[in-house]
């Protein structure tokens, strides 16, 4: 009785937890999504770096940071497009990522950028 009646709690709260993220949670991040789709490595980098979806809309944490900084990381990165290609894990690639240095590009948007370009890698 007591395996039937957790079976049952078990079940129903399942079923809460599918009908709040259908509810609640988006599924894709839109800037994932548009890297994601992209044909090329060298697109996928630079729409990760520029850091925009598909409507042209710019990532909520990197609205404030000028253009020519991510023109001038995104040259740098793709000056490194052949490591980009070695590289085998998440891990890696943050790493080689995070290596480039350019004045006002922080770490979190480089773990954006890093999350966008491990998207199209997968």
């Amino acid at each position: 009785m007591k395996k039937t009646t957790y079976s049952y709690i078990n079940f129903k709260l399942k079923n809460i937890i599918e009908s709040y993220k259908m509810e609640y949670v988006s599924d894709v991040d839109p800037w994932i999504e548009y890297a994601w789709n992209q044909k090329t490595l060298a697109d996928a980098i630079r729409i990760s770096v520029l850091c925009k979806d598909k409507e042209g809309n710019c990532h909520p944490h990197q609205y404030r940071i000028v253009k020519s900084q991510l023109d001038i990381f995104l040259s740098k990165c793709l000056e490194n497009i052949t490591k980009f290609k070695k590289l085998m894990d998440f891990d890696e690639l943050f790493n080689l990522v995070n290596s480039i240095s350019v004045y006002n590009i922080g770490e979190l948007t480089k773990y954006d950028i890093t999350t966008r370009i491990g998207a199209y890698m997968e």
